[in-house]
């Protein structure tokens, strides 16, 4: 298997810090409390180095930070993967909050769907989103926070995302390369 490097820590490290900007400007004055909504696996490197510069920068911004885990299921191999919720969302964190999902990558923009319905079934003030890759073509909704565009195409890994269980630790992502 052939490998390239696509996002190198340097530039993860700056759309991160961006990222922290952006969702700190979008929430400033707001009273209500804030909650990140953290996805697990591929999303617990970048939630935590997210929440840490968010601390760095604006240690007066207090936040929650809870994680949900979201699995996909294919029925058969004629139907697309389809995600489901596997750990419960704690309403207290939710309710009245501003809440922020945070995710490793947009794709197919089926697990944002899959959490944005479930949140907003319990009453939060507002919803956004925040990922670190955008894989998906359709330009994301108000509210969406992107901190580097990738081909549609291209399988990454690394920094969170795995390669067959693997290589979550790595501190770039890199793509797969066809041989």
């Amino acid at each position: 298997m052939k490998y390239e490097l696509t996002v190198s820590d340097v530039e993860i490290s700056r759309a991160i810090m961006s990222l922290a900007y952006a969702i700190h400007s979008s929430l400033e004055g707001d009273t209500a409390p804030c909650t990140f909504l953290v996805v697990a696996n591929g999303a617990i490197h970048f939630g935590s180095d997210l929440t840490r510069a968010i601390t760095k920068l604006f240690p007066e911004f207090k936040y929650y930070v809870d994680v949900v885990k979201t699995r996909s299921y294919q029925l058969d191999t004629n139907s697309p993967e389809l995600p489901v919720l596997v750990s419960p969302l704690d309403l207290e964190l939710i309710e009245g909050h501003n809440v922020v999902i945070l995710d490793d990558v947009y794709d197919s923009g089926r697990t944002i769907a899959l959490l944005k319905d479930n949140v907003e079934a319990l009453f939060p003030k507002s919803i956004k989103v925040c990922v670190l890759l955008n894989k998906h073509l359709t330009p994301p909704a108000e509210d969406f926070f992107i901190g580097v565009e990738l081909s549609p195409d291209s399988f990454v890994y690394g920094y969170g995302l795995d390669l067959n269980g693997f290589e979550r630790g790595l501190s770039d992502i890199y793509s797969v390369i066809e041989e």
